[in-house]
């Protein structure tokens, strides 16, 4: 049985002994993923930074202002990579920790205490070559970096806000380096480039406990990470100058791919050597092939990967912008350089979220927000609304009422606008909503007569398209036609030759042989209509049940093994399959439904979207070749 614990969010002093109390007792791993992974990262990006100037750890001169447990934690870490503790000085915006200060001093504390008549941080600032600050926002002031020694190093890592924005510090120090918690800063430090791959080694292990030999191993496995070769779909992200070890790139991106086949063997292995491991794993080599196969199978980072290969980045506007899902999906399309966010959503409700969340969101910055009750873009929005329903009766007064009941409606006119490149909606309120509001407002392109959707299935191997009618509840031979074109159209945009088979209705009724002669006459235009395009008509099943396979499975439903296109009779239909595939295949991410045949790209989710699923429709709407996706 795997055994661990994660300790968040508890303030300091107390979360260290909450964690301690329960890491004795118990003989399990528990990880404060706040402090402690921060602090891993931290550390990582400091050891890189004193590598590129030149300059050994045992030499470096710190200067730390804050003195909670997330300080201490990192302080113990560079102590154990060699920073001696003599040149560590402490404080916080009263003074500087030194022996024989009145007061109560926590014993965690009490050992970095130094002999020493500095009583304020500005007098111990002169020759530091490094200045931490896990305190609070704009306390180290660009004057005290001023002072500091040749190629200053700042690791500003108060969660929220910095204690000193690189744009401050750079003013004054052109030769400084600086890693912060900010998501539009180089050097992101983020516990998720370390936490879930620390858990991973550690349970694998059945370790203990996380111990300073397992944490050691973490920072040392970042590190070399970032001075490694960059893979081309890491790469694809950013520009070269970001991704090549220099003051830019210190650490890993959090998106990186690798960082599981890294840190998570390093973890297991000084697990095992330091002897708090229950498992030794035996090949190791073997261990780390199959975490690349984890990775590749359920990592959110390859989508994002391929759509951040754009020079210029596309924006999408996202309908429901205060919901928590899609403000944190916006933080990871801005992360992955994916998409430039247009959020759609009071501005005080979504700065509540940020704020709360602790998110990367600035407005103005790297997104944008629009406020559906600004006057001047309601009363646009009614104007352009009237004339494009006035042949359907539309009155100022009842489209007023429609933009201010539904965000959709209202995003679709903003996208129609040019706002936007591409708008996501459907975390909220019923699909056929969405569909009618884009069907009413966006419109279908010229010379398309059907709108259709298409759901993409992400599987280890593959991808799965799943086409449907849902605005036509019984479609002709010609409609299913067209659907199964633009689905073509579609999947080939994506880098991806499609392999159409066309699914009649499950069962056995008469009326099914009638469905079963349409999808054939269907084909039979395909045929008519285009050339070198591998398609097929499925028979009716009687019956689908759990299989082992993505292959059995669909061979269970009748369905050609090597389909990656079903065109589905109707949307009963598509939902059985989509849920068969699920179930018994136990995969199958879904990013999302376009809608086929649109003037716009529109991507429609569900109300249990994830934020990974929110995040890979993000990267469908604005990628252009994802045939690299999967594992293969």
């Amino acid at each position: 049985m795997l055994e661990g614990s994660n300790v968040a969010r508890i303030h300091a002093p107390d979360g260290v002994y909450i964690g301690q109390a329960r890491r004795d007792p118990v003989r399990m791993a528990v990880f404060d993923d706040e402090q402690q992974g921060v602090a891993i990262v931290a550390a990582a990006a400091t050891l890189n930074a004193l590598e590129y100037i030149g300059k050994r750890m045992s030499e470096a001169r710190l200067v730390c202002s804050g003195t909670g447990p997330g300080a201490l934690a990192y302080l113990d870490l560079v102590v154990s990579l060699g920073l001696r503790r003599e040149n560590i000085f402490v404080g916080d915006p009263t003074g500087v920790v030194y022996i024989g200060q009145v007061g109560e001093m926590d014993p965690g504390l009490a050992r970095f205490a130094r002999g020493t008549g500095a009583r304020a941080i500005a007098d111990v600032m002169p020759g530091a070559d490094i200045l931490v600050g896990v305190s609070a926002a704009n306390v180290a002031m660009a004057d005290l970096v001023k002072v500091m020694a040749v190629n200053p190093i700042i690791i500003a890592i108060s969660d929220a806000m910095p204690e000193v924005t690189p744009e401050a510090v750079l003013a004054v120090r052109t030769d400084a380096i600086l890693a912060t918690r900010h998501a539009r800063h180089p050097n992101q430090i983020s516990g998720a480039m370390c936490v879930p791959f620390i858990a991973r080694g550690a349970l694998d292990t059945g370790a203990m406990t996380v111990n300073e030999e397992m944490k050691l191993a973490a920072v040392h496995a970042i590190a070399s990470l970032a001075q490694a070769e960059i893979p081309k779909e890491v790469a694809a992200i950013e520009d070269a100058h970001d991704l090549r070890f220099g003051p830019r790139y210190l650490i890993p991106k959090a998106f990186d791919r690798r960082l599981i086949e890294v840190v998570a063997p390093a973890v297991a292995k000084a697990s095992a050597e330091s002897g708090v491991a229950r498992r030794r794993i035996a090949d190791m080599e073997a261990y780390r092939r199959s975490l690349s196969q984890v990775v590749g199978s359920s990592s959110p980072t390859a989508p994002v990967a391929i759509a951040g290969r754009h020079a210029n980045v596309k924006s999408v506007i996202f309908a429901e912008g205060e919901d928590e899902r899609v403000l944190r999906a916006a933080q990871c399309a801005i992360d992955g350089s994916v998409a430039r966010p247009v959020l759609l959503g009071r501005p005080a409700v979504i700065a509540d979220v940020i704020d709360r969340c602790r998110l990367g969101l600035d407005p103005g910055v790297n997104c944008e927000i629009v406020d559906p009750l600004d006057p001047d873009i309601h009363d646009d929005a009614v104007t352009r609304y009237c004339m494009l329903r006035r042949r359907d009766g539309i009155s100022p007064v009842l489209a007023a009422v429609e933009l201010r009941s539904c965000r959709t409606l209202l995003a679709a006119m903003l996208l129609r606008s040019g706002r936007a490149d591409a708008m996501l909606c459907g975390t909220t309120g019923r699909r056929a909503g969405h569909l009618i509001a884009v069907r009413d407002v966006i419109g279908r392109r010229k010379g398309v007569d059907t709108l259709a959707v298409m759901e993409t299935l992400m599987f280890p191997e593959r991808l799965l398209f799943i086409c449907d009618a849902l605005l036509n509840s019984n479609p002709g031979a010609g409609q299913i036609a067209d659907i199964a074109l633009l689905g073509v159209d579609e999947v080939r945009r994506l880098g991806i030759s499609p392999q159409v088979m066309l699914v009649p209705r499950l069962g056995s009724s008469a009326g099914d042989a009638t469905c079963e002669r349409k999808m054939r006459e269907a084909l039979a235009l395909i045929h008519e209509r285009v050339s070198g395009v591998a398609s097929g008509a499925g028979e009716p099943s009687g019956s689908a049940f759990p299989c082992a396979t993505f292959d059995q499975t669909l061979s269970e439903l009748n369905v050609d093994a090597s389909a990656n296109m079903l065109v589905m009779h109707d949307g009963e239909m598509a939902n059985v399959i989509r849920n068969v595939m699920r179930i018994s295949t136990g995969q199958g991410i879904s990013a999302g439904q376009v809608v086929l045949g649109a003037r716009w790209r529109v991507h429609i989710l569900t109300p249990a979207a994830t934020i990974r699923q929110i995040v890979n429709a993000t990267a469908l709407a604005v990628g252009d070749d994802v045939s690299n996706w999967t594992r293969s």
